[in-house]
């Protein structure tokens, strides 16, 4: 090949080259330079839009409209104040219907007499990933949903640096104080004696052991807590009798030495946690079948009903404002509990300001005391 032109190189490094080549540039002939130069900046401003608007679908796919709004400036989360805009929270459900005076557990005195394997608890997945975090399982704080009537609360324990903490996935992510966590969780016991939790921790990064957590734990509400010994489960009202508020499971890690926190997969049946689509929870032939504690008592029946976002894997905010609603839960509880023939103990749910799950678990624990 002839070596080239001195004016050939000049317009190579003006830009001129094949936007098809693999190897190093090259120069069109010289009618084809104009038109190769268009070509290559028409394709560039395509996948740059392209791009960019993939960009923008995603994050409002996954962070919800309103927020992606007000990080442009374009407007707030706030709710819409226009006359037409509907309310998208919760509707106002009175959690405690219990009388002014006489027996009371968990909002109701029919739950005074279940046994704690027969009632329902309204439970947080991730209680602890707020919108504090990247990546938020709810908006609010399990403290403020412990007040509107949730008494299901799973936690992530980690070990981070060292210490015993919460996080998810990764120390950077949903980390929360378990001191600061459990100390806000003994002031609302001592304020409302007679409501009482049911914990489960996911043993997650680092490992943390049964103990290493119980060390952290067990001073501030170790007087709070039962301990299963075998038999029957208590009432809710033997355990308010002996002032015990607090049951602990933990699942994952190693098996747990600490007699105040026992293996929830010995006693619990769970379905699948992994939906990428409200269709893939509503398909109860997979999504109500027991993944782990197929082996167990089968005391408890656990449900998922949350929605992960397709794309990227994190917590939908949309997915679970349709699973939440009344009429899907409702049909959520009766088709799982016909398929597996289990009564269910557990609803384990996301951004728990939506929908009508306290509404829901109530008049579904006030149906099993009858």
């Amino acid at each position: 090949m002839a070596p080239r032109k001195d004016e050939e190189l000049n317009e190579e490094k003006r830009g001129h080259y094949d936007p098809y080549s693999h190897n190093a540039p090259y120069p069109y002939e010289e009618e084809k330079k104009k038109g190769g130069c268009c070509r290559c900046l028409f394709i560039i401003i395509v996948i740059l839009v392209v791009l960019a608007g993939g960009a923008v679908g995603a994050l409002i796919g996954i962070f919800g409209f309103e927020k992606v709004k007000s990080w442009v400036g374009l407007g707030s989360t706030e709710a819409d104040s226009s006359p037409t805009a509907a309310p998208t929270l919760t509707p106002v459900y009175e959690f405690n219907q219990c009388p002014t005076s006489g027996d009371c557990c968990n909002g109701l005195a029919s739950n005074c007499d279940l046994k704690v394997d027969e009632v329902l608890f309204a439970t947080l997945h991730n209680a602890h990933v707020d919108e504090t975090d990247a990546f938020p399982n709810h908006e609010s704080p399990l403290e403020e949903a412990l007040v509107a009537g949730y008494r299901g609360v799973m936690l992530d324990a980690c070990k981070c640096d060292g210490a015993v903490t919460l996080c998810h996935g990764d120390c950077g992510f949903g980390k929360r104080d378990l001191t600061e966590v459990f100390t806000n969780i003994n002031t609302f016991l001592d304020a409302n004696k007679n409501d009482m939790l049911m914990i489960n921790f996911e043993i997650s990064v680092g490992q943390p052991t049964p103990s290493e957590i119980w060390d952290v734990i067990g001073p501030i509400i170790q007087s709070k807590t039962y301990t299963y010994t075998g038999g029957n489960w208590p009432t809710l009202k033997q355990l308010q009798t002996d002032d015990k508020q607090l049951i602990f499971f933990k699942h994952n890690g190693v098996t747990s030495s600490v007699n105040q926190i026992r293996e929830f997969h010995d006693f619990a049946a769970e379905t699948p946690y992994e939906f990428k689509s409200v269709e893939e929870v509503e398909d109860t032939n997979n999504s109500c079948v027991i993944d782990r504690g197929a082996q167990s008592a089968k005391d408890f029946y656990a449900i998922n009903n949350f929605v992960a976002n397709e794309l990227l894997g994190i917590p939908s905010k949309a997915g679970s404002e349709e699973v939440n609603e009344k009429n899907f839960l409702t049909q959520r509880l009766a088709d799982c509990e016909a398929k597996t023939g289990l009564k269910t103990n557990f609803i384990n749910i996301d951004f728990w300001e939506y929908g009508d799950v306290i509404e829901v678990v109530q008049e579904e624990n006030k149906a099993r005391a009858n």
